[in-house]
């Protein structure tokens, strides 16, 4: 894997580490984000933010344009949250957190956790509102999911939340992923019938080691505040 600052001193290496990090939390946060408003926001020149993303794209980790990052090789997973209202009216505390007011964003920020939003949809049918964003871990995910929950104040009746398996197109281009997803429904089309039984499902993810993509499917009707 190459590293253009291996040979260089420890505070550079450092420093270079450091700015690394931020480009690569500016596009987590927006991949459309143009090469002079990273430099911005980071307090870097554009030299130092095409080597950055030279390097990125080099190893695998950003690819096309706009950029779409391996969630994978940053330690990062996409959830979705399915939302239908109750019928109680909405108030401003509601409103603020569907908006990501700054005071919504600083009661993230106070309950530590690592959350970057994504998308968000107003819609009809099943559901009312659909969330997607990313986390570390699923634990992370459900703390999220119950500040909401506890955000909203009844807004909304109930919740479900998954784990994105496989991205396969983002930003209209096709993600490496989508060679793991053919293989994936070539497995389980092996196993057929056998998947009705929810402990096969969990032994086909261990034999072929899929664990990391294992969904969830959470009811959040009982959970209390």
């Amino acid at each position: 894997m190459r590293n253009g600052w291996d040979n260089l001193p420890r505070v550079s290496r450092k420093q270079n580490d450091k700015d690394r990090n931020n480009v690569l939390d500016t596009l987590l946060r927006n991949p459309a984000c143009s090469v002079a408003s990273i430099s911005d926001k980071c307090g870097l020149s554009t030299q130092q933010v095409y080597r950055i993303l030279r390097d990125l794209e080099e190893e695998g980790i950003i690819y096309g344009n706009p950029v779409v990052l391996d969630l994978s090789k940053l330690g990062k997973k996409r959830f979705i949250i399915f939302a239908k209202r109750s019928g109680k009216p909405s108030d401003q505390t509601s409103l603020n957190s569907a908006l990501y007011s700054d005071e919504f964003l600083k009661r993230i920020a106070s309950k530590k956790l690592d959350i970057i939003p994504e998308d968000d949809y107003t819609c009809t049918g099943a559901f009312d509102m659909v969330t997607v964003f990313l986390a570390d871990s699923t634990m992370e995910a459900i703390k999220y999911m119950d500040l909401l929950r506890h955000t909203a104040q009844g807004y909304f009746s109930s919740y479900s939340m998954s784990e994105v398996m496989f991205t396969t197109r983002k930003n209209m281009i096709m993600t490496p992923e989508k060679d793991a997803f053919v293989q994936y429904m070539i497995d389980i089309a092996e196993y057929g019938e056998k998947l009705k039984d929810p402990t096969v499902m969990e032994e086909l993810n261990q034999s072929i080691g899929y664990n990391r993509y294992t969904s969830l499917n959470m009811n959040f009707n009982d959970r209390t505040q």
